[in-house]
């Protein structure tokens, strides 16, 4: 698993220009285990899973971004979306109001259930 996610990373640095060793020294230096990298260059630079390809040739659909020391980050998940829950309390509010003039409007008859 962690291999997988080293290949990813790798890959992913060299589609943005890095050098493969740049960015093997970029995941060394972010604490991976040495062996791990050097096995994930292998296999990249050997045809393994993930065989080296221009931008051209194949374009992303999502990429990692990388902070300025090179580690790579994952992207933060969104937060939920506020519209939704307006949408909600907009149709409570409706509701409410639509209650309060219904109840005016039949107060009559509302007060002689109760009296």
């Amino acid at each position: 698993m962690k291999n997988e996610e080293i290949l990813a990373g790798l890959k992913n640095a060299v589609e943005r220009g890095s050098t493969l060793d740049e960015a093997a020294k970029s995941f060394i230096n972010a604490g991976y285990n040495p062996l791990d990298v050097k096995e994930a260059v292998n296999a990249m630079t050997s045809g393994g899973a993930f065989p080296l390809t221009s931008q051209k040739e194949q374009p992303q659909k999502t990429q990692l971004p990388i902070k300025e020391n090179g580690i790579v980050v994952p992207k933060p998940e969104k937060p939920s979306s506020t519209s939704g829950k307006l949408v909600l309390l907009i149709v409570l509010l409706l509701i409410l109001v639509a209650g309060g003039i219904v109840s005016l409007i039949f107060r009559d008859k509302i007060i002689g259930l109760f009296g």
